[in-house]
């Protein structure tokens, strides 16, 4: 069955996403930015990690204290990846926002952007929606 010329499992999907998590959202058009030359190191160092095709290593995890630049670092590395063709998925949490202050979302979201990155993962997805339509809850 389809619903807006998508099968019903990947409508469900889009439904329990929350878009505005996504690196590229409207909603997130203001955030800071890294500013030129700064936390070069750390941004090579991520992206040397993105470009290593042995993957000797999957996960990083970015930590510093409030106010230090995580969020912007997170930010300029999602598009430098997206400049390269790199970013299949993003989710940036934020304490007032709906949809985006807990992990309710953080599946549908990642799973959507994912569909959408690689088309040939839809059918697969929107079957397993489409067995357990309360997967997200």
């Amino acid at each position: 069955m389809m619903t807006d010329d998508l099968p019903v499992g990947l409508t469900i999907l889009r439904a329990n996403a929350a878009p505005g998590a996504f690196h590229n959202s409207a909603e997130r058009c203001d955030q800071p930015k890294c500013h030129p030359h700064t936390h070069v190191a750390v941004i090579n160092e991520i992206m040397t990690l993105a470009s290593d095709e042995e993957k000797k290593a999957f996960f990083m995890w970015l930590y510093g204290p409030a106010g230090s630049g995580k969020t912007a670092i997170a930010d300029s590395i999602a598009e430098l990846c997206h400049d390269e063709g790199k970013l299949a998925a993003s989710f940036f949490f934020s304490r007032g926002a709906d949809g985006r202050k807990d992990a309710t979302h953080f599946i549908s979201s990642i799973a959507c952007q994912l569909v959408m990155a690689i088309p040939e993962m839809q059918e697969w997805v929107s079957a397993a929606v489409d067995r357990d339509p309360m997967i997200f809850s």
